[in-house]
């Protein structure tokens, strides 16, 4: 306060970044304190004379730096190398652009099996996150999910991630599309994302599927029920599939009154179309999960049963997460690569 400044995290150097930038009161002398290209996260000391800077990207672990509150660096505090990763050949994304049919430039990733073979054809696994303050697409070190994507493309599949509209980072404009209903401009630009994947000569047209958690589970499901049914493979982790069984606080400033615009309520869950469900389907549960309950889970196997057809089921007791212990993520990891090894 007695400088006159605040210290803020920004993407005004890109979308796919988070940066650190310091600003006077007044509007004036915008600076940005990080250098590296990178997802960063800042703890300013209490005298605000130094920074503690937390920074990953695609293919390094987080580091801990300490600054001088004008970003000059002071040294390493925790440079954490990872040597036990380094026998293991990571596979790192390549980032780049699709462009939506509507003309919209979305940011995507890719990842390769390390032996490409463009005269080859290699089946793909889609992940989705999109919602609201989330983004598949980030330069910071995706820890065990992304440790995953790469023993997946070393197994022989590509994997691809581009972020909807309705992602984080992109601006007002960018997510007002979500406003009054879920799922449909989100699987839009998914499906575009399709299209573009169908219009490479390396990839395996009918064997494309897709992953994600939380509301990337949600939108995955809405991939695998939804028409046109484009996934041959699908597992949804943690899905919403009744926006009346989630946070109110969450849910209204977006679908707003669940009575004045009950048509949105609705046509945002995916288990209105269950029946159309003709591809494996895998869905995990962690059963004290204190945000998606339960409930969510079992009213989409109730009315899958409805329609005579099944999801595969993988659920965590006592558990918060999917994710809480490292038990927990074993058992996730293995069935997740059992599942898509052979429906994929």
């Amino acid at each position: 306060e007695k400088e006159g400044a605040a210290y803020f995290t920004g993407s005004e150097a890109s979308p796919v970044e988070r940066q650190l930038y310091r600003v006077s009161l007044d509007g004036s002398t915008l600076s940005r304190i990080t250098p590296q290209a990178g997802s960063h996260e800042a703890r300013l000391s209490p005298a605000g004379d130094m920074l503690l800077d937390s920074w990953s990207n695609w293919s390094t672990p987080p580091r801990l730096d300490l600054l001088r509150s004008d970003g000059r660096r002071i040294g390493a505090v925790s440079e954490n190398p990872r040597s036990d990763l380094a026998p293991y050949k990571l596979v790192v994304p390549e980032l780049f652009t699709v462009k939506t049919h509507m003309g919209l430039e979305m940011n995507a990733w890719m990842m390769r099996p390390p032996d490409f073979d463009s005269s080859r054809k290699y089946p793909v696994i889609v992940y989705v996150a999109g919602g609201p303050g989330e983004q598949a697409v980030l330069n910071a070190w995706g820890g065990d999910i992304s440790l995953w994507f790469s023993m997946m493309a070393e197994k022989g599949y590509i994997v691809f991630a581009v972020d909807n509209r309705g992602s984080g980072a992109g601006g007002h404009l960018f997510e007002e599309p979500l406003h009054l209903r879920f799922s449909s401009v989100e699987m839009a630009d998914q499906r575009d994302g399709v299209l573009y994947l169908r219009s490479l000569a390396f990839v395996d047209k009918s064997r494309i599927g897709i992953c994600g958690w939380g509301y990337g589970g949600f939108l995955a499901l809405h991939g695998m029920l939804d028409r046109p049914l484009l996934f041959s493979a699908g597992f949804a982790g943690s899905p919403v599939t009744d926006w009346h069984l989630y946070d109110a606080v969450f849910t209204e400033r977006y679908l707003e009154d669940p009575t004045r615009n009950q048509d949105g309520w609705l046509a945002s869950s995916p288990i209105e179309n269950a029946k159309f469900l003709k591809s494996p389907l895998m869905v995990a549960q962690a059963t004290m999960d204190e945000q998606v309950h339960l409930e969510n889970t079992l009213l989409l196997l109730d009315r899958l049963l409805d329609k005579g057809k099944y999801a595969d089921t993988l659920l965590f007791p006592d558990r918060r997460g999917m994710f809480q212990d490292r038990g927990a993520r074993l058992i996730l990891f293995q069935r997740l690569t059992e599942f898509f090894l052979k429906n994929l």
